[in-house]
């Protein structure tokens, strides 16, 4: 193997079994319409961990001082598994990126980023590599927050048009004002729910939004009380309680309609009238932040 070309780069040639394409190889971009243009292939961000990889130091200093792989049968039947390892994961949607740093540098290292539920359970994939169990690699697996990942390699996929990018611009202001809409709205119902429970002390909270708007108290519009305005809709639980016995808790949520850019909030309160908030694609819950 010549020694010009970078160390980790052969080692994620080797271990993923990639080769090497000239440009002349590579086909131009073929032309798509505005709405197939490049952009971010996932919705929201993806919680993800990161495994980096360096060579062990002995199979390095080798390589390094002769410029030919080492001849170590064990390390690379390692190495044969970590491939099939890896790409057993790539086909089961769990890995999401792999790479090397390019160029001869004393710190260069490979990286394998992948999708698990827990940190430990990251753990136990980074340990099950067979490379890393047999000590052929040394591994460290850290938390990555992957916020984005490109589209660009899907077929079909073309580099935007500014009228496409103005087209994102808009939507992303309207899904802001959207947002600014639903605050205002839920702070009307929690001022609402106070106003009732004030008016009501034997009932407490309402039993439902349709209390709050022109069939009851009118406190809020029928807009807000049929639970869906300005792009989205309000989920109000009043907690359960026995006959007789007034509601003395509630939660409330708001989501957009329709997932409108990457990170529209959605909004969570309840009778502290504090407002959380999540820009993931979810419920959003009492654990999540407050809106400052």
């Amino acid at each position: 193997m010549s020694r010009n070309l970078p160390l980790c780069g052969l080692l994620l040639c080797m271990a993923f079994g990639i080769l090497p394409m000239s440009r002349a190889q590579t086909p131009a971009p073929s032309e798509a319409p505005a709405e197939n243009c490049v952009g971010k292939a996932n919705k929201q961000k993806i919680s993800a961990y990161v495994m980096l990889l360096r060579l062990r130091g002995d199979l390095y200093a080798r390589w390094k001082e002769t410029g030919k792989w080492p001849d170590d049968p064990e390390a690379n039947k390692a190495l044969e598994g970590h491939s099939d390892y890896w790409t057993k994961n790539l086909k089961q949607g769990r890995a999401i990126v792999a790479g090397a740093m390019g160029g001869d540098y004393w710190d260069n290292a490979a990286m394998i980023v992948f999708e698990a539920a827990s940190p430990e359970e990251a753990q136990t994939m980074a340990n099950n590599d067979p490379a890393v169990k047999a000590h052929a690699f040394q591994a460290q697996v850290r938390p990555f927050d992957l916020f984005w990942v490109t589209n660009k390699f899907q077929e079909g996929m073309a580099v935007c048009a500014e009228q496409s990018s103005n087209s994102d611009q808009e939507t992303f202001q309207q899904a802001e004002a959207d947002e600014r809409a639903a605050v205002g709205s839920i702070r009307s119902l929690n001022t609402a729910l106070v106003m009732y429970n004030a008016a009501e002390p034997a009932k407490g909270y309402a039993a439902s939004l349709k209390e709050l708007g022109p069939e009851g108290k009118e406190y809020i519009d029928e807009t807000l009380a049929s639970g869906t305005k300005d792009g989205y809709t309000f989920e109000y639980k009043p907690e359960s309680a026995p006959a007789g016995t007034p509601i003395s808790r509630y939660t409330l949520f708001a989501r957009p309609v329709k997932q409108m850019a990457l990170g529209q909030k959605s909004f969570y309160t309840d009778e502290t009238a504090l407002i959380r908030f999540t820009t993931e694609d979810r419920p959003p819950t009492v654990t999540d932040p407050p809106l400052r």
